[in-house]
C-alpha cells in the first residue's frame, strides 16, 4: 500500500497574485531600510491601514528582524491591531508558532519591566 506523500503547508495569505507579489516585496524593502517607528500602507494586503515595520514581520513570520531591529512588539496599526494578532491571522498550521512565541516572550519580558519602573515610582 503506498504511503500518502505530506504535502508542505504555506502560510495563509492571499491567493499568490503578480500583484500580491509586488506588494511583499515592497513590504520586504520597506523592512531593510532601519525605519521601524516610519508607519507604511499597503493597500492590497492590509487595506485602509497603516502597519509598521514589526506588522510586516509578523506577517511574514520573520523572527530574526524582530529580534535584530528592536521593534515595539506591542506596536499597534491605526486598527489597532498587535503584531500577535496578525500573526495568529496568518498562522497555518504551525507556521507561525515560533515568530508567536518570541513575541510573547517580548511582551512578558516589557510588562515585567514595566511592572519594576512602576515599584520603584519611576
Amino acid at each position: 500500500m503506498a504511503r500518502p506523500q505530506s504535502r508542505k503547508v504555506l502560510a495563509k495569505r492571499p491567493r499568490r497574485t503578480a500583484s500580491v507579489v509586488v506588494e511583499e516585496m515592497r513590504m520586504l524593502s520597506f523592512m531593510t531600510r532601519d525605519k521601524i517607528h516610519e508607519p507604511f500602507i499597503s493597500a492590497r494586503l492590509f487595506p485602509a491601514e497603516e502597519i509598521y515595520p514589526v506588522h510586516i514581520a509578523a506577517y511574514f513570520a520573520d523572527v530574526d528582524f524582530l529580534i535584530a531591529s528592536g521593534a515595539d512588539p506591542m506596536q499597534q496599526t491605526s486598527m489597532r491591531r498587535s503584531p500577535l494578532e496578525i500573526a495568529k491571522e496568518f498562522n497555518t498550521r504551525g507556521s507561525h508558532d515560533r515568530f508567536i512565541a518570541m513575541l510573547n516572550q517580548m511582551q512578558s519580558t516589557r510588562t515585567q519591566q514595566e511592572e519594576i519602573l512602576m515599584q520603584e515610582g519611576l
